[in-house]
Order: structure tokens, then C-alpha cells, then sequence
């Protein structure tokens, strides 16, 4: 590992819009510090503009431009960590962003912890703020997101820590319970703002897939191995479930009879662990909203809580 290179930013790009890309490269090159690098992962994209895009920033010698077959999200990830010559990763999603931050500094003084935390703002398509600081303590090193934490290379390499590539949904839930299952040294800056997620109108649960609702059994098999960890990992479970839920409520082709069919049956199915988690509740790290979820769906109010879930996505649309 070179010593010199402190950190490598992992950035996957796949039909990123332009000026999402623009946006995520351009808040990278702000950055004053020179023993980074930032890995530019072209998944396979069909879109010739985003070369052109790079091609701005290569003139700086810490842009590296690297194209593969596709593979997912997932792979590409390992792809950058396997490239990577940083001590330290830091994972970004092509259309998101971060905020100008002395990265070498926090990492000389903080080089004892294994995972660095964050806070984050909701941005929307404008790239106007909605929301600041929207991780508090009990979630910022959960529910399973790998954005805005540094991870520490050799800790993921000793505890042969990846992204599983045959997941199509929840990986990073899956990655973030792999590294809680390996006890790590954690620290968080709850109340530093530096990532900048985008929340998109096209949300993927707005479109009912049923082969997608298959692929999420994969993550939750893969999930419940970890849910005895600690109150994270239950937390990153408990907010994956709610997803497979919602998702089941977007199907438009099912009758609103057996939507609510199909929900008793997944809560009852033993292998989903619903009766566990509902046990395990108070002393689980979910946010207020979250916990309010899991009680309408303990009190079989799955419509409520539709009804709920659909006015906040309403507004989030509107902003």
C-alpha cells in the first residue's frame, strides 16, 4: 500500500447526467489536499458525454479514469478498492456531492478508527438543500449506507470486507453489517455536514417490480446472519424490511385486498424475523419515523402507513 496516498474516493459512474457528474467531480477538485485520488469508475456507460465530462478534470493528476464491462454498482466498488492506492476509502455516488473539508487533517489526528462517520444534507434534482444534518447519533453509522464514512483499507482487507456483487438491492445495508460484525473502531462527527445525497423524483419503489421483490429475499438472507450484532445492524434490517413492505404497497397490478394479504404474509413469514425485531423494537437504533413505521405494521395499520410514506414522498416532490 503506498503510504503517501492517504485516501482514495471510489466514484461509480453509469449514465450519470452530465450535470449531476459535473457537480460531484467539481466538489472533489475544491478539495486543497494532495494525498488523495479520485477514481472515476465508468460502469459500462452507453452515454459518450460522460467522457467528455472527465475529460475536464484530468488535467488535475489526482482524477483517474477507469472504464469496465458493466457489472453493478456493487462490483464496480470492488473494483475501485481492489485499484485503489489510499490508506483510507471514501465511497461516492456520481450524482451526489460533498463539501469542501480538510480530509488529511481529520485523518492524522482520527487514524486510530477504523470507520469515520458523517453527516449528510437531502439535495434535490436543483441541487437545493431540503434537509440538514438528516443522520442523527442513533443512525449516523447506519442504517446501511456506505456514503459519507471513511473506511479504513486495511480493515476491510484483514476482515475480507466487500460488496457482494449478486445483490441487486440493500448491498450496502449487507456491507455496513459486515463491518459492525468485525468489531471496528468507530468515531462520528454527527454535526459535520459533508455529504450531500440526492433524492430522486424516480425513486424505485414509485414502479412495482416483482422480480425485484424476489431479488430482495437475497438481502434479507444475507442480512439475518448479522441481526444479533448490535442495535445498528437490527436498525439497517428494520429499515431494509420497511422497504420490501413499501415496495409491495407500490404494486398497482395486485387488488388492494391482496396488497394487504401479501403484507400479513411476509410479517409472518418466520423467516423475515418480523416477530424478533418487533420484540427487539425499543432498544433498536431506528429514527422516530422509522419506529412509528414498525408500529402501524405491528398493529396491522399497513395502510396508514402507506398513506403516510406516500404525503412525504409528495413533498419531497414538490421541493
Amino acid at each position: 500500500m503506498n503510504n503517501n496516498m492517504l485516501l482514495s474516493f471510489v466514484i461509480p459512474v453509469y449514465n450519470t447526467p452530465t450535470k449531476y457528474l459535473d457537480k460531484c467531480l467539481k466538489s472533489l477538485k475544491e478539495l486543497k489536499n494532495e494525498k488523495v485520488e479520485f477514481l472515476i469508475i465508468d460502469d459500462g456507460s452507453t452515454s459518450d458525454k460522460i467522457i467528455d465530462v472527465v475529460r475536464t478534470f484530468l488535467d488535475d493528476k489526482r482524477f483517474f479514469y477507469l472504464k469496465k464491462e458493466n457489472s453493478g454498482v456493487s462490483d464496480t466498488r470492488n473494483f475501485g478498492l481492489k485499484k485503489s492506492r489510499g490508506n483510507y476509502l471514501f465511497f461516492l455516488d456520481s450524482d451526489d456531492y460533498i463539501n469542501d473539508f480538510d480530509f488529511e487533517r481529520i485523518l492524522e489526528i482520527y487514524n486510530s478508527y477504523d470507520i469515520i462517520s458523517f453527516n449528510a444534507s437531502l439535495i434535490n434534482h436543483k441541487s437545493k438543500k431540503i434537509k440538514k444534518n438528516i443522520l442523527n447519533s442513533k443512525k449516523i453509522c447506519g442504517p446501511g449506507v456506505v456514503w459519507g464514512k471513511i473506511f479504513k483499507k486495511d480493515f476491510l482487507l484483514i476482515n475480507n470486507i466487500s460488496f457482494d456483487k449478486n445483490l441487486k438491492y440493500g448491498e450496502d445495508s449487507v456491507f455496513i453489517c459486515k463491518c459492525l460484525s468485525a468489531n471496528p473502531q468507530l468515531i462520528n462527527f454527527e454535526k459535520h455536514d459533508l455529504y450531500n445525497y440526492r433524492v430522486s423524483n424516480n425513486h424505485t419503489t414509485t414502479n412495482y417490480n416483482m422480480n425485484a421483490f424476489y431479488d430482495f429475499d437475497k438481502t434479507q438472507k444475507a442480512m439475518v446472519d448479522f441481526v444479533d450484532i448490535n442495535s445498528i445492524a437490527q436498525g439497517a434490517l428494520c429499515t431494509f424490511y420497511r422497504y420490501i413492505l413499501k415496495i409491495s404497497f407500490y404494486n398497482n397490478k395486485c387488488h388492494i385486498k391482496n396488497k394487504r394479504k401479501m403484507i400479513y404474509n411476509i410479517i409472518n413469514d418466520d423467516s423475515y424475523m418480523f416477530k424478533d425485531l418487533f420484540s427487539r423494537l425499543p432498544n433498536i437504533r431506528l429514527s422516530l419515523y422509522n419506529k412509528v413505521q414498525f408500529y402501524l405494521l405491528r398493529h396491522h395499520l399497513y395502510f396508514l402507513m402507506y398513506y403516510i410514506d406516500k404525503m412525504i414522498c409528495k413533498l419531497f416532490k414538490k421541493i
